[in-house]
């Protein structure tokens, strides 16, 4: 039977990006959100977006596919700044080899989470000018 580990999958994607050392130098621990970032955040920032979940069965196995984003905030007077940030977000969930991730599940049972970058896109952020969001898109297969 699938299960919906999708904020398991969230709180360890977070934890990967609080962990590195080249997202961190962009953008502080205390800058990095689950989905809700605060009313008037501190630039620059990250937030967590929504997912979708979608049942996952192979032979088997029972678990659920996660297609999510993530959401890099930064400001500059080219888009050089958020494309870094970009860089170091997917590097992060995509893992040394360019391979992906597998992530322990904070859940009973134990479960893992094989993440990996799809790509990416740049963003204006509303009418400022020299605001951007990058949108760092990676799926999630959960299995356990």
């Amino acid at each position: 039977m699938a299960r919906d580990l999708s904020l398991a999958v969230r709180k360890a994607i977070i934890a990967v990006l609080e962990d590195d050392a080249a997202v961190t130098a962009i953008v502080p621990v205390a800058r990095i959100h689950a989905v809700e970032a605060p009313a008037d955040p501190v630039w620059p920032f990250i937030r967590y977006g929504f997912a979708t979940r979608l049942p996952f069965h192979a032979t088997g196995i029972d678990g659920t596919r996660i297609a999510g984003a993530l959401h890099g905030f930064a400001k500059g007077t080219q888009e050089d700044g958020v494309s870094a940030l970009g860089a170091a977000m997917a590097a992060a969930i995509d893992g040394v080899d360019g391979r992906g991730l597998t992530l322990p599940l904070e859940h009973e049972p134990a479960a893992v989470a094989h993440v990996a970058w799809t790509g990416s896109r740049i963003l204006r952020d509303g009418d400022e000018a020299g605001a951007y969001q990058v949108v760092v898109s990676f799926e999630a297969v959960v299995v356990g």
